[in-house]
C-alpha cells in the first residue's frame, strides 16, 4: 500500500501465531485483542445474558462469516476514505490523514489476511496479503489517473488465483463474482472522491453492498476445507453478518457524518453532512428490519431510538466544533439515555437480553464515536499525529461485538 508502518515481518509473525489456531481464529472477532480506553479489547466479555450453552450464532463458522463479512467490507470503504483524505490533501497519498487512514486499511487486510493463514498456512496467508494489496493499490492508483481498470482486474485475478493455488478444489466463482461487482462501484466512486465530487463518499456503501455475498462464499471454502464447527449458511449465521455488516456500516457512515459536519465548520445542515446523514438513515431502516423482521410498530420504535443517538452524535460534534461546554454535556447525556431506551426497547422483544446488560454493551460503541468525534475536531485545528482514521476501525470494532451479542440474544431459545 501506498503508506505502511506495520511491517512484513510483523504480519508474518502474526500469522504463525494463527496458523494452528483456525478454530480459534474463526471464533474470535478480527481485532479483538485491541486496547483502547474507549472500546472494549475481548468480546469475551460480554455481559448480555444468553442462554447457557452458546447458540447457532456464536460457533466458529458463523464467526468465521462475520469476521469476513466485517473485512471484507472494511476495506472497501477505507479505500475510499484513503482516497478521499489524498484528494483533501491536493491528492498527496502521503499527507498526514492520506498516510494514517492508508495505515488503517493496511492493518485491515492484515487481518483479513491472517484468516486466509489461518486456514491454509503462513505462506499462503503472506501470498493473499501481497495480492490484496496489490488489488487495492490499482484502486487508489485508478483515482488519481497512475492506473487502469485493466490493472484492477489483474490484481483481482491474483487475488484469485492465490486462493485457487492455497485450495484447488474450491469453488471460487461466487467470491469472484462479489468481488467483481464490488470493484465495478468502486471504481466510479473512487474516481468521483479524487475529483472532489460532493457526497461521493456515500456511494461507498454500493461498492461494500456485494461484500457479504462475498463473505459467505469465501466463509464456505474456509469452512469446507477446515471442517469449521457450525453452519455458515444457518440461519443464525446469517442473522449474525447481517447486524455485522449493517451495525458497522452504521459506525463507518456516521464517523463520515461527523467528519462532513466538521469539515462545514459544525453545520449540519449543510450539503456535505446532511448527504451522509440520509446515507446513515437508509441503513437504520435497513437495520430495524433485521433486527425486527416482523413487527411494524417495532421496527419504528428502534428506528426512532437508534436515529435519535446518531442526532446525539452530530450535535455533540456540533458544540465541539463551537466549543459549547452546556452542549457536550447534553449530548453526553442523551448518550446515555439512548442506552437505556434501546436496552428497555430489545429486552422487551427478546427476552434472552436485559436492559442493564444492552445498555452496558453499547458503552464501547457510544465511547468510540465520542473519542472519534474529539479527534477530528483536534486534527481539524491541526492536531497531529492523525489517529481518527484508527479511532474509527475502533468504532467499527465495538458494532461488531455489539452485533454478535444482539445476534446471540436474539437466536437464543426461549421458554
Amino acid at each position: 500500500m501506498v503508506t505502511r508502518t506495520r511491517s512484513r515481518a510483523t504480519s508474518l509473525i502474526a500469522l504463525v501465531a494463527v496458523v494452528l489456531l483456525v478454530a480459534t481464529s474463526c471464533s474470535d472477532d478480527s481485532g479483538d485483542d485491541a486496547s483502547s480506553e474507549t472500546t472494549v479489547a475481548d468480546d469475551s466479555t460480554t455481559t448480555t445474558a444468553v442462554a447457557a450453552e452458546d447458540p447457532p450464532s456464536e460457533s466458529a463458522a458463523a464467526s468465521l462469516r462475520s469476521n469476513l463479512t466485517a473485512l471484507l467490507e472494511e476495506q472497501v470503504y477505507l479505500t475510499g476514505f484513503t482516497v478521499q483524505a489524498a484528494a483533501a490533501e491536493g491528492g498527496d497519498l502521503e499527507g498526514p490523514e492520506a498516510a494514517a487512514t492508508a495505515v488503517a486499511l493496511e492493518d485491515s487486510a492484515t487481518e483479513l489476511s491472517e484468516i486466509i493463514g489461518g486456514a491454509y498456512g503462513v505462506a499462503n496467508g503472506t501470498a493473499f496479503l501481497e495480492a490484496w494489496d496489490a488489488h487495492q493499490q490499482a484502486v487508489i492508483d485508478l483515482a488519481f489517473g497512475a492506473g487502469t481498470t485493466e490493472d484492477i482486474d489483474q490484481a483481482r485475478e491474483q487475488v484469485v488465483a492465490v486462493l485457487t493455488d492455497a485450495d484447488p478444489e474450491a469453488d471460487l466463482e461466487a467470491f469472484d463474482q462479489a468481488l467483481t461487482a464490488s470493484d465495478e462501484e468502486l471504481v466510479t466512486t473512487v474516481q468521483d472522491l479524487a475529483a472532489g465530487t460532493e457526497g461521493a463518499a456515500v456511494e461507498l456503501r454500493a461498492a461494500a453492498e456485494a461484500m457479504p455475498a462475498g463473505a459467505l462464499a469465501l466463509a464456505e471454502v474456509i469452512a469446507t476445507h477446515s471442517a469449521t464447527e457450525g453452519e455458515v449458511d444457518s440461519p443464525e449465521s446469517a442473522l449474525r453478518a447481517e447486524l455485522t455488516g449493517l451495525m458497522q456500516e452504521s459506525a463507518l457512515l456516521t464517523g463520515l457524518a461527523l467528519a462532513e459536519v466538521v469539515e462545514a465548520d459544525g453545520d449540519a445542515g449543510a450539503p456535505g453532512p446532511a448527504g451522509v446523514l440520509a446515507a446513515v438513515d437508509e441503513n437504520t431502516v435497513a437495520l430495524s428490519e433485521t433486527v425486527v423482521p416482523d413487527d411494524d410498530v417495532a421496527q419504528a420504535a428502534f428506528g426512532e431510538v437508534w436515529s435519535s443517538h446518531i442526532g446525539d452524535f452530530v450535535d455533540y460534534t456540533t458544540a465541539l466544533v463551537d466549543d459549547d461546554a452546556a452542549g457536550i454535556d447534553d449530548a453526553r447525556a442523551e448518550l446515555a439515555g439512548f442506552r437505556d431506551d434501546l436496552g428497555l426497547l430489545l429486552s422487551d422483544l427478546y427476552p434472552a437480553l436485559t436492559k442493564e446488560a444492552v445498555a452496558e454493551e453499547l458503552v464501547p460503541h457510544t465511547d468510540s464515536i465520542l473519542a472519534y468525534a474529539d479527534a477530528r475536531v483536534a486534527e481539524a485545528a491541526g492536531a497531529e499525529p492523525v489517529e481518527s482514521a484508527q479511532l474509527l476501525r475502533e468504532a467499527a470494532l465495538a458494532m461488531r461485538l455489539a452485533a454478535r451479542t444482539f445476534a446471540a440474544g436474539m437466536t437464543a431459545p426461549t421458554g
